[in-house]
This record gives C-alpha cells, structure tokens and sequence, in this order.
C-alpha cells in the first residue's frame, strides 16, 4: 500500500502507516528508537536539491554495521516515492492551497497571529523567546538548528499530545548542535560543558591546534 501525501506535511513519517501495512516506526524500530526526527512528517525528512527529493538522516550516534544494512532496507522501500515540491506548509501557504484541515490561519505556537513563514520563525512571540534563549548560549551560531526545532515543535504540536515546552525545545537545539559538531566537524566536545556555554571549550581547542 503507497498513501498519497503530496509534500508530506501532513503524514507522519515514522508513525503513520503511508508505505506497506505498518508504520515504520514498528517496521524498523531499532531505527526509530535512535532517530533524532522521531515525530517529523515526512516533508522533514530530506530536502530538495536541484530539483530532486533527498532523504536525510539524523541518529543519536553513528550507526551498526547490521542497522547501516536496515537503514539500506528502508531506503530500498523508499526508491520510487517522489514528493510534490512547494514552500514551507505553514498555514498562510496550505490555505492558498485549499488544503488547511484545521480552519483557521493562527500560528500554531502563539495563537495570535497569522502563520506565516516569517512570522513562524521570526516575529511569533513564543518562537522569538526560543531565539533568545539561543542568543544568550552561543550568540547566532546555532540558527539553522533552531530553526529545524522549532519547525519540528510546531508540527508536535499539530500531530502529537503532549507537545515539548520551550525550555525543552531549547534543550533539544543544544543537543543538536553537539551532536552536529561532534560527529560532522569531528570536534572532541564535552556535553555538560557544551550546554553550559559552548564558545569556551571551542576556543580552548583551538588554542590547543
């Protein structure tokens, strides 16, 4: 079975059943488990380069041989999907699409205004608190990942009871981010350090090269 999700921004990609007769999530469980997009739909999961859809992925540490030849699997059950491309599927740009289920355009987050991708991620007060939180541990050096997570809690918040607080989201940024210069940057970091105030162990390091 192959459900049709046109950009997959309303399907779950671990949780709904849109490929075969169980969710992945149960299909491939060991790679749920260390998934770092446990509740991302599916337009989350990869993105368009040159026009054509990429899968992306994000573990909590780097993968077994025998969960490498799972992720290989999943790929393989993957070949063949093709998503319909479009911009970011807040409600201003899924209302022009007649596609808002929901009914209405507040944002998501703050509930006051119209969601928008500008608002969403740069003028919704509780979206701007998250930013400064940011600011105040590593300057503006973390966007992209706060961006990604607030992104990720909006959806949350759409499709899952019991969404994360924005102490929580902000955690979640930290946790990215060490992750991403450990493992992409091959950075020898400590986690408590780094959630503490990251520019001092970094440029302690590079005193040391």
């Amino acid at each position: 079975m192959l459900k049709s999700v046109g950009e997959g921004s309303d399907t779950l990609f671990w949780h709904n059943i849109w490929v075969g007769e169980i969710p992945f999530k149960e299909k491939y469980n060991r790679l749920f488990r260390i998934s770092l997009d446990q509740e991302a739909v599916i337009v989350d999961m990869g993105s368009w380069n040159q026009g054509k859809w990429e899968w992306e992925w994000r573990w909590r540490r780097n993968l077994f041989v025998w969960e490498n030849e799972l992720l290989q699997e999943l790929i393989n059950e993957l070949q063949g999907i093709s998503l319909k491309k479009g911009q970011i599927p807040t409600k201003d740009n899924l209302m022009k699409r007649g596609m808002n289920g929901q009914g209405n355009e507040k944002c998501v987050l703050c509930d006051l205004e119209a969601e928008s991708v500008e608002h969403l991620f740069f003028k919704c007060n509780v979206s701007w608190s998250i930013w400064a939180s940011c600011y105040d541990w590593w300057d503006l050096k973390v966007a992209v990942h706060t961006m990604w997570c607030i992104w990720i809690w909006r959806n949350q918040k759409i499709f899952k009871d019991g969404a994360d607080t924005k102490e929580q989201v902000v955690e979640l940024i930290k946790f990215r981010s060490f992750y991403w210069c450990k493992t992409a940057l091959c950075l020898d970091l400590v986690q408590d350090k780094w959630r503490s105030k990251p520019t001092e162990g970094y440029m302690r390091m590079q005193q040391q090269v």
